[in-house]
């Protein structure tokens, strides 16, 4: 039942690092491309960040979703993947798991994650808050808000719920 998504990270695999990596709100996309793109150039491909920059903008999305702490680990751990991993099939996904592991819910998190785990029981799933906490403290606090209609959603319909907000939040 892990509910996080890794849409951006699979989206494009490629692509700055930055002189420090400190990600405010907003920021996000530029994090993670400028990490994405620094480490594309150090292992070899030819272009030049900004070029690499406006493609990782392209076709990355969602990542707006994601706490700008998160995001920071997730560059930090891009920047510091060996090249032969880098370029591999989901080659993020250790990153954006170490953000998980990582991260510590705030607030909303944990608003949002006794009520889930609430609805997820009512509905004869076995879903802890201290799970829940874990696999959402990296998202923000509107993606939660999002997808908290959902929490209102049948027994039949919420699963179904919770992936149409995924999906429009990847859009």
């Amino acid at each position: 039942m892990r509910q996080g998504f890794f849409a951006c990270a699979l989206l494009f695999v490629a692509c700055g690092e930055p002189d420090e990596i400190d990600v405010k709100e907003g920021e996000q996309e530029d994090a993670f491309c400028d990490a994405s793109c620094t480490r594309d150039l150090q292992c070899g491909r030819d272009g030049t960040l900004d070029a690499c920059k406006g493609i990782c903008k392209a076709n990355v999305s969602g990542i707006e979703n994601y706490r700008p702490e998160g995001v920071e680990i997730v560059a930090e751990c891009i920047l510091d993947l060996p090249c032969s991993k880098f370029y591999g099939n989901d080659s993020f996904i250790p990153c954006w798991e170490r953000a998980e592991r990582e991260i510590d819910p705030t607030a909303s998190t944990r608003r949002f994650c006794r009520a889930w785990s609430t609805r997820w029981f009512e509905c004869g799933a076995s879903y802890s808050i201290e799970t829940c906490e874990s696999e959402w403290a990296i998202n923000s606090a509107s993606f939660l808000e999002k997808m908290s209609v959902c929490i209102e959603s049948s027994c039949a319909t919420i699963e179904a719920c919770a992936d149409n907000v995924r999906m429009a939040a990847a859009e």
